[in-house]
């Protein structure tokens, strides 16, 4: 057991460290943007009950550095039970480059957010497509530095998120947690092998997605609308996707105020890795599910005095070690730094989180934006 136990978890802190060149490799991509060779952006941002928070982001993209005739917004309402569509329709008076598209039903093919940006894509004239969310901010320079990056053949670029200036320990916590899963996707693309984006920053050419069928064969899930997209197309034009490292590309959003909130986003985000088809993507968080499962037998065994103290905590420091480098890399990109404290509860607390999810994210609902899904 001990020689298993050593054997999964450096090959884990292997994998962690490669993880971490390739994201100090990815080069930090300078805003090229000089005006030259203009493509029309369209803008799509699908919205329900977002009525909080929508008139800050349209006041974001209205003060984005490109002339007006250079970029669309298309706001796509699905069936906001709050005054969402009556703030964007004030907002968008007089702005002949913004515009709200209302949905009311369903269809058998597409789950609401997937239906919601259809139509969005459907309606645009941009010959580049980005989408973010309703809860999102982002930098005047946001749009600049995604059209500087389609060059040489490249057709999807995922962008970096990150959650806004965190005070309560609950959101260091998750913080430091999804920061590591941006810098898992942006690894993997620098190594050749993508898994995991954010649709609340991506961007990419519609004749591709119209070429690929957008979201035909996934549409009836209710999560994926990015890492789908991204598998298709990675399939199709594995040397067109990039990772934008440039700080005026990031995009910020709100972390989960509490537990039941976050294990809804989670649940959501874990019930579609049973649909993925790529072998790379279903071996990772399988073979991550067997290192934590590994290292909480290690404390138990030990406990019991089945294992050696001695080795076990050799193990957690190696650990340790490795993920901190790892984070501090990625954070330093983001002007974050490790919050200590929450990041050791964070290794207490973070091998149940993987193992629970794993276990039971096949089983029961989820809750997103007023509604109930069972995948």
């Amino acid at each position: 057991m001990e020689v298993i136990a050593i054997i999964l978890i450096v090959s884990y802190c292997l994998l962690i460290w490669v993880f971490t060149v390739s994201w100090k490799r990815i080069e930090s991509k300078p805003n090229l943007y000089n005006g030259l060779n203009k493509r029309l952006i369209s803008v799509i941002l699908p919205v329900r009950n977002e009525s909080l928070n929508i008139s800050n982001l349209l006041m974001d993209l209205a003060s984005q550095k490109l002339t007006n005739g250079d970029f669309e917004v298309i706001v796509v309402d699905d069936d906001s039970q709050d005054d969402t569509p009556q703030l964007v329709e004030q907002f968008i008076y007089g702005k002949p480059n913004f515009s709200l598209v209302k949905l009311k039903n369903g269809t058998p093919h597409f789950t609401p957010k997937k239906r919601a940006l259809n139509a969005g894509i459907g309606a645009s004239r941009g010959e580049i497509i980005v989408t973010t969310d309703g809860d999102c901010s982002v930098k005047p320079n946001w749009l600049q530095s995604i059209s500087s990056q389609f060059v040489n053949g490249t057709q999807f670029v995922s962008g970096p998120v990150a959650f806004k200036e965190e005070q309560k320990p609950f959101e260091k916590l998750q913080m430091m947690e999804f920061a590591s899963l941006i810098g898992v996707g942006a690894s993997s693309m620098e190594l050749g092998y993508p898994n995991i984006c954010n649709g609340a920053n991506l961007a990419f050419k519609k004749s591709a997605f119209q070429k690929l069928q957008g979201y035909n064969g996934n549409g009836h899930l209710a999560s994926g609308d990015d890492e789908f997209l991204l598998q298709k197309f990675s399939s199709k034009f594995k040397d067109g996707i990039r990772f934008l490292k440039n700080d005026e590309a990031v995009v910020t959003t709100n972390a989960k105020p509490n537990l039941k909130e976050f294990y809804h986003q989670r649940k959501r985000w874990t019930s579609k890795l049973k649909h993925h088809k790529q072998w790379h993507i279903k071996l990772l968080p399988l073979w991550i599910f067997v290192v934590n499962f590994a290292l909480l037998s290690t404390v138990v065994l030990s406990v019991m005095g089945y294992f050696n103290w001695g080795v076990c905590l050799g193990l957690l420091c190696i650990k340790f070690i490795t993920e901190a480098y790892y984070l501090n890399a990625i954070l330093n990109f983001f002007k974050r730094k490790i919050h200590w404290p929450e990041f050791l509860m964070l290794q207490f607390i973070h091998p149940f989180y993987i193992v629970l999810f794993g276990l039971f994210t096949n089983f029961g609902t989820f809750n997103w934006k007023g509604r109930t899904y069972h995948e």
